[in-house]
């Protein structure tokens, strides 16, 4: 099976936050920065009332809303981090063969990716996983690196299930 298609910013965006939601390493650290580290916005109020004549409630609320806060809001504000962080890396440039034109190959025994910088020839026994949202399917070879297949590069639905059924049926 051949597929032609094009990378895009977006695509390379929504990857890295996939891989940000399944990796068991990143939820760890968001879990305690989301939730762990902040709890010195509780602990603070204990300080802060032997210090100044306000009261402790006053201090107690104040920081329980921004403990509030800051778990509502952390994983939006991380997502913006990293959409800005990558954008700034691309635009570095030396990020030759990322985005752009790609021709996708499954051969019998490889997976071949073409862009207008390379080659890359990847045994299919080495995809460990296969992931599938509405818009991309991430074959990952390991886990830091994955190829990217947007949905969009098929022309049909019935290609789609038999690429995706195919895919699935060779994942070790």
């Amino acid at each position: 099976m051949k597929l032609e298609f094009s990378i895009i910013e977006e695509d390379y965006i929504k990857f890295n936050i996939h891989h940000m939601d399944i990796s068991k390493t990143y939820r760890r650290n968001i879990f305690k920065n989301r939730y762990i580290v902040p709890i010195i916005f509780l602990i603070t109020p204990f300080v802060l009332v032997k210090i100044s004549k306000i009261p402790f409630l006053y201090w107690m609320v104040l920081y329980g809303l921004l403990y509030i806060t800051w778990v509502c809001f952390y994983k939006k504000y991380l997502i913006w981090k990293v959409k800005n962080s990558i954008k700034k890396t691309l635009k570095e440039g030396k990020n030759k063969g990322i985005l752009g034109k790609k021709t996708f190959e499954i051969c019998e025994d490889e997976i071949i990716e073409t862009s207008e910088y390379g080659k890359t020839s990847t045994n299919i026994k080495s995809v460990e996983d296969v992931f599938i949202n509405d818009e991309y399917i991430y074959i990952y070879i390991n886990r830091m690196q994955a190829y990217i297949v947007p949905v969009r590069a098929f022309i049909n639905k019935k290609e789609k299930d038999e690429f995706i059924k195919y895919m699935e049926s060779i994942k070790s």
